[in-house]
C-alpha cells in the first residue's frame, strides 16, 4: 500500500475511484447519511482537483481517497473513502495521518470534519485518533 500525498495522484484514475466510491456509498449507507455530497457537474463529471486529494494506491490501482478543502480559517476534511473490498486494513487511518501530518508541517494546527453519528466506522476512526466533538449542527429542510 502506498499513500500518495496531495497533488501526486493522476486525475483520470482519481476520477475513476471517485465514481466507484460514489456508487459504493450510495449502495451501502447512502448519501443521506453523509454530511454533504459533492454535486456533479451537468456533464455528470465532478470537479477533481488532485491537489486536494491524498490517495491510497495498491498494485497500480487507487483504492482510497481523502479530500481536504483549504478554507480560509480552518481547512475542512470533506471526505475519506476506501473501496469496500479494502475496508478494515488501516487505509483510512493512513490517509488521515498523511492529511493531518501535511497540514501540521504547513503550520496548520487544526482542521474540521463532519461525521454522521450513525456512521460508526467514521466515528471510530476519528475517536481513535483523539478527535472530539466541537458542536452540533441543525439543518432546515423546506419541503
Amino acid at each position: 500500500m502506498t499513500i500518495l500525498p496531495a497533488g501526486q495522484a493522476k486525475e483520470d484514475p482519481l476520477r475513476d475511484l471517485d465514481k466507484v466510491v460514489r456508487e459504493e456509498v450510495d449502495a451501502v449507507i447512502g448519501w443521506q447519511s453523509m454530511p454533504a455530497e459533492v454535486l456533479a457537474r451537468p456533464t455528470g463529471l465532478g470537479v477533481i482537483d488532485p491537489s486536494r486529494y491524498v490517495v491510497a494506491a495498491q498494485d497500480d490501482q487507487y483504492v482510497g481517497l481523502a479530500r481536504v478543502a483549504p478554507l480560509p480559517r480552518r481547512p475542512r476534511l470533506g471526505l475519506i473513502a476506501v473501496r469496500a473490498c479494502q475496508w478494515r486494513r488501516g487505509i483510512a487511518r493512513a490517509m488521515l495521518a498523511e492529511v493531518l501530518g501535511s497540514l501540521h508541517r504547513s503550520g496548520i494546527d487544526a482542521t474540521s470534519a463532519e461525521i454522521d453519528e450513525f456512521n460508526k466506522p467514521a466515528v471510530m476512526l476519528f475517536e481513535g485518533i483523539g478527535a472530539r466533538a466541537a458542536g452540533t449542527s441543525l439543518e432546515l429542510v423546506h419541503r
